[in-house]
């Protein structure tokens, strides 16, 4: 049964009745001739630049879509309603004739897909920038780790050194005795020999200044040594702790890198999906 183009279009307007209730609040639907809009429902969120009784444009959508039979896809730039919008634009045909009677136009907001886009690309900055700091965090922190190490070696090395000085002052200590029991004997011999010994008697008692004066000077180095010992010990002490806090830290930077880098993957999917909306 062949339809006439009146009665077709009629159909098709009658439809626009109930037709635009199915779309979202952030779409506007209108009904075009092939000359000017016969029904335009405005979105909530946006108006459109027509009304019913706005004539068509040459180079708009509907004009393209009657001339080419075929549907017209536009997006409107950001500027004019501060968010995008997407128009399809679709040639009504009746089949039974062939005819182009007008055109259904559809357009909707892409507001919340910018804000999606936005929120994606301020997230995926974010995340590089959490990465980059995370990285540098843990850089910083093998770096620390391996100083201390390092620090910790030597402290090892100059208690070690300092050990080995404890057996040089031993070492002079019995230098000390041994040439105070030479300086003792030379004095007693100085004694023997009377009148004709009271010049070695000088030389034996300076030998035995010079003995008592090392003893006494290996007694305050080795005091002094042990007190550099026991801050050396403390040094190191300290330095182990703080080795192992520098280690965790290294370690807890290496899992925040690995996981501000997931994050980062993640805001980059979540921005490629967002453009595809």
């Amino acid at each position: 049964m062949e339809i006439s183009d009146e009665q077709y279009f009629e159909s098709i307007n009658n439809l626009f009745d109930v037709l635009p209730n199915l779309f979202p609040s952030d779409t506007a639907v209108g009904l075009t001739n092939t000359e000017k809009f016969v029904f335009v429902k405005q979105s909530d969120s946006f108006k459109l630049n027509v009304e019913v009784g706005t004539t068509l444009t040459e180079d708009g959508a509907s004009k393209n879509a009657i001339r080419t039979k075929n549907v017209d896809r536009r997006s409107s730039p950001k500027e004019l309603f501060g968010y995008s919008i997407n128009t399809t634009t679709v040639p009504v045909i009746n089949n039974s004739t062939g005819n182009v009677l007008g055109t259904i136009v559809c357009a909707v907001s892409q507001e919340k897909v910018d804000n999606v886009i936005s929120v994606a690309n301020d997230l995926k900055t974010f995340s590089e920038q959490l990465t980059a700091s995370a990285q540098q965090m843990a850089s910083s922190a093998e770096e620390l780790s391996a100083s201390s190490h390092n620090i910790e070696e030597l402290a090892n090395r100059s208690s070690e050194g300092i050990n080995k000085m404890d057996d040089v002052l031993k070492y002079i200590t019995e230098i000390s005795n041994t040439t105070n029991m030479l300086g003792l004997n030379a004095a007693i011999e100085a004694a023997r020999a009377g009148e004709h010994g009271r010049g070695f008697s000088v030389v034996a008692q300076e030998i035995r200044n010079l003995a008592t004066q090392s003893k006494t000077s290996v007694t305050d180095i080795d005091n002094s040594l042990k007190e550099i010992k026991a801050d050396i010990n403390n040094i190191v002490e300290f330095i182990q702790k703080y080795t192992s806090t520098s280690e965790n830290q290294a370690a807890q930077a290496e899992e925040l890198s690995s996981s501000s880098e997931s994050i980062s993957e993640s805001a980059a999917r979540l921005l490629e999906f967002a453009h595809k909306l």
